[in-house]
């Protein structure tokens, strides 16, 4: 299973040369065909990810770039605000086109902090929720999630991903991986480069390992699961 973070976020998990549709609002796609054979992947897509950030950056003017969302949000104080960055509705699982972002939790003493920091974690919660359903789909679980695009590069969200996720976050040293991929997919169609050869050239920049038990992760998804039953039954 790979992620692609950038503006939104996309999810792949390769399921081999068997076309099987989803039960858990995946859709399916062809992952690439080679030698005449095609081999398929589920397909989880997230309208809204580093957007967000960029929506705290560009209209609120809480920071000065998207950079800044990293350290800014270790400095929160209130881990109970929850934002649902549904800002351009729900795509899979959900499928709410309609549904609209929200901030609950708020009080008197909210800082910009709490508020950066519930945008990365919300970002991080939508990828779960993916994760989540093709893991369902796959009947197995999850040893590791590679991750490259540019919120990649954001520490804060990687850290909560691993850790709502309870696995490894692999960061590609190839920030650009996806069209790394589609190139060296044209080298094994041009030159034979055999798949085992590209697999080798895979390289992480960063892993990120879980550093919460099993119970606060318990609480920050039931925190999450309250929030989004809010945004789905408003839109």
């Amino acid at each position: 299973m790979k992620c692609t973070l950038g503006t939104g976020a996309f999810l792949l998990m390769n399921i081999g040369a068997a076309l099987r549709l989803s039960d858990h609002g995946l859709l399916t796609t062809v992952a690439w065909q080679v030698a005449g054979r095609t081999t398929y992947a589920l397909d989880g897509g997230i309208f809204v990810a580093g957007a967000a950030v960029q929506w705290l950056v560009e209209n609120l003017k809480l920071l000065p770039d998207a950079a800044a969302s990293a350290p800014l949000a270790e400095q929160s104080q209130d881990h109970a605000l929850v934002f649902v960055p549904a800002l351009a509705g729900l795509a899979a699982p959900h499928w709410q086109p309609n549904a609209r972002g929200a901030i609950l939790g708020l009080t008197r003493a909210t800082s910009v902090a709490d508020i950066v920091r519930a945008t990365l974690e919300g970002i991080a919660c939508r990828v779960y929720e993916v994760a989540q359903a093709m893991q369902q789909d796959a009947g197995r679980g999850l040893a590791a999630l590679k991750v490259d695009g540019g919120a990649s590069g954001n520490p804060y969200l990687m850290q909560c991903l691993a850790d709502l996720l309870g696995a490894p976050v692999q960061v590609a040293a190839a920030r650009e991986a996806t069209a790394m991929g589609v190139a060296l997919l044209a080298g094994n169609s041009i030159w034979g480069t055999s798949f085992d050869e590209l697999s080798a050239n895979w390289r992480a920049e960063a892993v990120y390992t879980p550093r919460i038990d099993s119970a606060e992760r318990e609480r920050r998804l039931e925190r999450w699961q309250r929030a989004l039953q809010v945004v789905r039954k408003f839109g």
